[in-house]
């Protein structure tokens, strides 16, 4: 994999976006998808160990996001730190007796015990969604899959724009992986936590955001993480594609835009590949773009003259 395109409507944001040359990171809650970063918490851990789990997630978070409230705040470090711990391990110890209270609850079947390894697995599993909290920009390996042009180029009205990793530094990127399960079990979380398992961290990272159903495969997808929002792109922009339905005022329109750019960019539109279902694309006249935009309305008057009889 030398090269990743990004599948994208033409409209005033993505120009300035190329224009900037810029990125979206999306939270992962405005997927499309319902199962995207949505993973099933599996409990083989005993209550202990679950409690435990639940009270290093809580308090870590915790502690966090107090330390990040209190980080412009004019007063000691030392304190800040202080007044930070106290109230991770307040939540912590709270939310751990609220769940030991619940359990005791007779609507529950099983008993009390298994009633808390189901409300302290459930309560994990809302820690872990806060835990690894990320923006993600999707990519692809490929600028002629149609069905990728009909979902995320404007039904093949839009653009594909082509990158490869060439910065300073070199681009993190991950490839999704297609099929399988989205189970993480919570002995695994417990050796991510405690034991500092890189194997374990990295299965938590995959199943929370390189897992996806086998009928996306056709995507072939790679992600960067970064924070949420727009970001400076941190890969170099190489090319746009243009879809087969794209208009010409909207080629000339991102032609115009990035043609003066210092790094050059290359265009090419596809077209569909005779009496089949494939598209290809070829090299696009900048030249003829640009000698036919903008127009100016005229008359028959105004360009031929009063016409005698």
């Amino acid at each position: 994999m030398h090269k990743i395109y990004k599948y994208r409507r033409i409209d005033i944001r993505n120009i300035e976006s190329l224009c900037e040359d810029t990125l979206y990171f999306s939270p992962p809650s405005s997927f499309n998808d319902p199962f995207e970063c949505e993973p099933t918490i599996e409990s083989d851990s005993s209550n202990e160990d679950l409690e435990k789990i639940l009270y290093k997630l809580i308090y870590s978070r915790t502690y966090r996001e107090s330390m990040r409230i209190l980080k412009n705040a004019n007063i000691d470090e030392d304190y800040k730190k202080n007044v930070s711990k106290e109230k991770a391990r307040n939540f912590s110890n709270s939310k751990i007796n609220e769940l030991r209270y619940l359990a005791t609850d007779d609507e529950y079947e099983g008993g009390v015990e298994v009633a808390k390894n189901r409300l302290l697995a459930h309560e994990v599993r809302r820690e872990i969604l806060k835990w690894q909290r990320k923006g993600i920009c999707c990519f692809s390996t490929s600028h002629k899959e149609p069905l990728m042009w009909s979902h995320y180029a404007d039904s093949h009205r839009g653009m594909c724009v082509g990158y490869d990793f060439k910065r300073v530094p070199e681009p993190q990127v991950s490839r999704v992986e297609y099929g399988g399960d989205r189970i993480i079990r919570t002995s695994t979380i417990w050796k991510a936590i405690f034991e500092k398992d890189i194997d374990a961290k990295k299965t938590i990272n995959d199943k929370l955001f390189l897992r996806k159903a086998s009928q996306w495969k056709y995507e072939k997808e790679y992600r960067i993480f970064m924070e949420y929002g727009v970001q400076e792109s941190p890969l170099r922009m190489l090319d746009v594609t243009f879809g087969m339905r794209a208009s010409g005022t909207a080629m000339y329109a991102v032609v115009s835009a990035l043609r003066k750019r210092n790094n050059p960019v290359k265009f090419y539109v596809v077209n569909e590949v005779y009496g089949k279902f494939t598209l290809q694309r070829k090299r696009l006249d900048v030249d003829d773009i640009l000698s036919s935009y903008p127009r100016i309305a005229q008359s028959g008057y105004e360009i031929f003259g009063e016409v005698c009889d």
